[in-house]
């Protein structure tokens, strides 16, 4: 609809610039993750001559639509630190350059693990849980104009999508992984409008 579009969809030239710049003061530690539309997440040990421990890596095989749609997305929610092009990570290929994302480092653990380690009735923590990712992506489509791509939330892809931290007993969800997200243009929507969508009722 004319309310939302994907991020991809909304792409100016300026945004296919984004991975332009070569990123040499760069250093790597372990990878974290691969994904189906990534070349994998890796820890960042140092950037631009600065020990870090508070970001991450996301490299990509080529860059196109939904990759510009992923720095813009992470650029309005505030999360992205910068982006261009460095050498791959895995020692035998170094010399080929990839597309790469640097972004802040989320904390907790991811929803589903939050989920298993619960002593509690886990279906009963399964749908918390949906409700509070929920509830997060509608105050972020409000805040930021990103509506993640929760929408018709499902267990097996969206369940990952989200890293819990608690403290004295109360729980905080934050959403990772804008790949798919929605662009708000429609910016008089409501906040329980997008909550609906999402959860699907």
């Amino acid at each position: 609809s004319g309310a939302i579009k994907r991020f991809e969809d909304v792409i100016a030239n300026t945004d296919k610039e984004v991975f332009d710049p070569e990123i040499n003061d760069i250093n790597f530690g372990k990878k974290i993750t691969g994904g189906d539309n990534n070349y994998g997440l890796w820890e960042v040990t140092k950037y631009r001559g600065q020990p870090r421990n508070d970001l991450i890596a996301k490299f990509f095989r080529g860059a196109h639509s939904l990759e510009y749609g992923e720095v813009k997305a992470l650029k309005m929610m505030n999360l992205l630190v910068g982006s261009g092009k460095t050498k791959d990570p895995h020692p035998e290929r170094e010399s080929l350059l990839l597309p790469v994302i640097i972004m802040k480092k989320k904390e907790g653990v991811t929803c589903f693990q939050y989920v298993q380690n619960s002593n509690e009735d886990h279906l009963f923590d399964m749908w918390e849980t949906q409700e509070m990712m929920c509830k997060q992506a509608a105050k972020d489509a409000v805040n930021f104009r990103v509506f993640h791509e929760l929408l018709c939330f499902t267990i097996d892809n969206s369940i990952d999508n989200g890293f819990v931290t608690t403290d004295k007993g109360s729980a905080k969800v934050e959403l990772i992984d804008y790949g798919d997200a929605y662009m708000v243009i429609d910016e008089s929507i409501p906040e329980e409008t997008f909550y609906k969508a999402c959860i699907g009722r």
